[in-house]
């Protein structure tokens, strides 16, 4: 039976900036989905945050390039 896990990917430089996040693996690939989605959104919802209380420290809230993405692994 396959099992998924969760890592975080830079996009842009195809870095791995976290290979396992939360040390969490899946049953099913729609569950470990389900968990990156969710990762994904408070991510884009956290840099806004910090953009608006102090825009000064930070020159824009855009998208860094990072993603949470869903792999398989071996059971």
């Amino acid at each position: 039976m396959n099992k998924y896990k969760v890592i975080l990917v830079n996009l842009d430089t195809r870095i791995i900036e976290d290979d396992w996040v939360d040390d969490m693996v899946f049953d099913s690939e729609e569950e470990a989905q389900d968990y990156a989605s969710e990762y994904n959104s408070s991510a884009s919802l956290g840099r806004e945050i910090l953009y608006m209380s102090n825009p000064g420290d930070t020159e824009d809230y855009e998208d860094d390039g990072c993603r949470y993405i869903v792999v398989e692994i071996d059971d």
